[in-house]
């Protein structure tokens, strides 16, 4: 994370806990894309705990460091924007939402590729600056684009309290751009794992809404 080693190896073991409970939770094949995502940002502040062992404390290998960078990069960037849509979708019952969600997912996958043809013809790096990390690249301005894919299913879904879990992502983005610009990406990915804990309550508090409605049938 953007603080210190020891914020992102806490944060990922964590989000690790909540993933496997959230995952426990499921009643369904169908949550299992959205029960996982705790368990990305797990493995997203894993890598940046990495990144901070070798930039701070010189501990690794420049392999490793170079792996746990791409990781980092490649989860917030590339799979990110699929994920997100893609897991909202395939949970949602209601067909016309479903279907706007599809239609995210597919400009999740446009910018993806877009993504990734930048990630490959450049160098990225990262440094420490101000006692947070600060990736170093070119690509296409995103900021409210990349913001509106992922915040759109949330806002649209029709699971319960799923609009909470979209408030708290757009206050930590808004946070993270207005306080944190120079280390934006670091930080806001941080805050967006801690939102990501709310995954848990949303999958039980819909499982709990399901059984109270077959009660009620019964």
């Amino acid at each position: 994370m953007c603080f210190s080693t020891e914020a992102s190896f806490t944060a990922a073991i964590i989000l690790g806990a909540t993933g496997g409970a959230t995952l426990r939770s499921c009643s369904s094949r169908t949550q299992i894309l959205f029960a996982v995502i705790p368990f990305l940002f797990a493995i997203q502040q894993l890598a940046e705990g990495l990144l901070w062992l070798y930039l701070h404390e010189d501990i690794g290998t420049s392999r490793l460091f170079i792996q746990s960078q791409q990781i980092s990069l490649y989860l917030s960037f590339l799979i990110l924007p699929i994920w997100f849509p893609l897991a909202l979708a395939t949970i949602e019952k209601v067909k016309w939402r479903r279907s706007l969600m599809y239609l995210d997912l597919a400009c999740g996958l446009v910018l993806s590729v877009i993504n990734l043809f930048y990630a490959l013809n450049q160098d990225i790096s990262v440094q420490i600056v101000n006692h947070q990390l600060q990736y170093s690249g070119q690509a296409p301005s995103q900021a409210w684009i990349y913001l509106f894919i992922v915040l759109f299913p949330c806002f649209l879904s029709s699971l319960k309290n799923m609009w909470i879990c979209g408030i708290l992502v757009t206050l930590s983005y808004l946070v993270a751009d207005y306080f944190y610009s120079h280390t934006f990406v670091s930080v806001w990915c941080f805050f967006a794992a801690a939102v990501s804990i709310v995954v848990y309550k949303i999958l039980k508090d819909n499982s709990l809404s399901t059984k109270n409605t077959l009660s009620i049938k019964c």
